[in-house]
Formats: C-alpha cells, structure tokens, sequence
C-alpha cells in the first residue's frame, strides 16, 4: 500500500507538470504503535537539479493517530511547534475546557501567540462555566489569550432544532465538517470565534487544534476568516488526524 500511495503522488506531480519532482515516503512506526497508538506518514517532495527550488518545495507530513481521543494531546502540541518552526506561523488557536489543553500548549508553546477558546458559559448546565476563574487567571498570565463565546457552529441554529426539532445551516455545517472528524470541526470553528473577535488576523495562516471530547488530536494549517467569509476560509494542510472517531 505504501509503495502505491507513492506512485500516486508521483503521477500527480507529473500530471501538473513538475516531473523532476520525486516524492519520498518515510514510514515511521512509533513505538506504541503494537497498541494501537499511532502511525506517521511523511511524504517529501524535493526538487531534483533541473526545477527551480524558489518555485517548487513541498514537505509534507501528515501524522495519523489510531484513535481519537485526549491521549495525542502532547503529540498535536510537538506537530504544530515542529510545523509552525518550519513556515514561520507562530498564532495557535486552539479549543480548550477545562483549561488543561490550553495550560500544556502554553507550556510546549512558549513562543507562540496562543488563543484558547472555551465552551460557551451554560453548556453544560445554566450559568455554568467550565473553565474555572483560576485557571482562566493562570493562562492569561502565561501569556494565553482566553476566548468564551457563542460557538459558530452552535448559535441561534441550536434553539430553532430544540424548538421545532429541525436543523439548520450551521449545524448541518458542522456536522459535515465532522466527516473529518471533530477535530477538523472543532478546529474550524474556534478559528472562526478567534478572527471574529479580533484575537487573529484574517488573510493570514494560523494553525488550529481541535479535539474529540476533550484534549486535542487534528490540527490544521488554515487562512483565517471571519464567519460572514466563511466560504473564503482555506484549509492548507492537515498537520494530524485520527483514522478511528
């Protein structure tokens, strides 16, 4: 499988007429992997002499987890500093509940711009908040940026559903994302709460994490938006995912 996968992206770059391009695959088995932890597929692309290296250079590597879940947390964090090092994109946004996530980012981080983005206060229950003031407190002195506000995905549209038990575009929208995993939704949404209320730069790329329940396991390269542009929004690269959600 891995030798055709390579063959595949071969005969695209030859398709788009940059035969000199030859991909090599690096398949890398972590050592937890005998569990079911997680595989890594890297695919480089590098220039042979004849093709202009200003014009032609891609590496790409997507990491690929076994399973959803909190336990790739660390693994997300050291992908996007390895990431965010090599395209000079140092602005994270990223979802966080209770505020561990967003405490390790800052944590492996230390010189990125990081923008933490909360569960809405009465999710759970009324008047109720997640992320506790302290540690709210503790973030923002490790120089997080703390974002609480309606979810993009999850606003008026959830209201309508409960009331006439239909569904509208935004969360039709989200659950499409989530085709992806939740991750992938989670990390578009948060990018769109980020550049709405003016924590990030829109036009620029950003890299976005996102999680299934808690922690974090899919992280995106992405031109940020705002919400009223969403269409515009652009999904670079997928730096890591699950296979299992």
């Amino acid at each position: 499988m891995i030798n055709r996968l390579a063959t595949m992206l071969h005969n695209f770059c030859s398709m788009y007429y940059v035969p000199d391009l030859k991909p090599r695959l690096v398949y890398l088995l972590d050592h937890n992997m005998l569990t079911g932890y997680k595989q890594i597929f890297a695919f480089e692309f590098k220039k042979c002499d004849s093709v202009d290296s200003t014009k032609f250079y891609w590496s790409i590597y997507l990491i690929l987890f076994k399973k959803a879940g909190k336990n790739n947390t660390d693994d997300v964090l050291n992908c996007v500093k390895d990431k965010g090092n090599e395209l000079g994109i140092k602005t994270l946004v990223l979802a966080t509940t209770n505020g561990v996530t967003a405490q390790r980012a800052a944590e492996i981080l230390d010189d990125f711009n990081i923008v933490a983005v909360t569960h809405y206060t009465g999710l759970t229950k009324p008047n109720f908040q997640e992320l506790s003031e302290s540690k709210r407190k503790q973030l923002e002195a490790s120089n997080v940026k703390v974002l609480t506000s309606s979810h993009t995905f999850c606003g008026i549209g959830r209201a309508v559903r409960l009331r006439f038990n239909t569904y509208q575009v935004d969360e039709i929208i989200g659950e499409t994302l989530k085709l992806f995993g939740a991750g992938t939704k989670v990390a578009v949404e948060v990018s769109l709460m980020a550049a709405d209320a003016g924590l990030i730069n829109t036009g620029e790329s950003v890299i976005c994490v996102g999680g299934t329940g808690t922690g974090a396991d899919t992280a995106l390269v992405l031109r940020a938006v705002n919400t009223l542009d969403f269409f515009k929004l652009k999904i670079r690269e997928i730096l890591c995912k699950p296979m299992l959600y």
